[in-house]
């Protein structure tokens, strides 16, 4: 018989392992060179696996981006970011083919697709269980393109830190 006004109400967040395992969340950091300044951000990583069965599985994937100006990249917004089918070639190499969007959100008022993109990519761990590389070849629809297609070739190089 209280009137609204007159209760609290609380929304919150807690952490799972449900939520850690199902949806393998990763947090990280890292700066980037935006017209020639040094911009820090914190990055979200989830994977959710749909199959899984033998040397195949397929994952909904996205990044949650947000840089210390207020730019946010590849928002919740949307249903799924990236679409990807992985096959296991061994333990130490596997092939990804996938489909995504790339969006953005400024200063959290409005959300821009800046483009959509047909990926795949070929990692390969190769030294030891900690030093990879991976090519990573593109056709994409960027936004200032006016969605014409385009082309990207991305070869990355890392080292996996784990702890144990």
């Amino acid at each position: 018989n209280t009137a609204l006004e007159d209760k609290r109400y609380y929304l919150r967040l807690e952490y799972f392992n449900y939520v850690k395992d199902t949806f393998n969340l990763q947090l990280g950091g890292g700066v980037r060179f935006r017209d020639g300044n040094l911009v820090p951000y914190l990055n979200i990583n989830s994977k959710y696996t749909l199959y899984e069965k033998n040397k195949h599985k397929s994952q909904f994937l996205n990044r949650f981006r947000y840089y210390s100006d207020g730019e946010i990249e590849n928002n919740f917004e949307h249903l799924f970011n990236d679409v990807s089918l992985v096959h296991f070639f061994n333990k130490k190499q596997q092939i990804n083919l996938g489909l995504g969007i790339s969006s953005s959100v400024e200063k959290l008022e409005k959300l821009y697709v800046d483009y959509y993109y047909l990926h795949s990519s070929f990692h390969h761990l190769f030294y030891k269980d900690w030093v990879y590389y991976e090519l990573s070849p593109s056709i994409l629809k960027r936004n200032i393109n006016n969605f014409r297609t385009s082309y990207r070739f991305l070869v990355n190089f890392g080292i996996y830190f784990k702890s144990e």
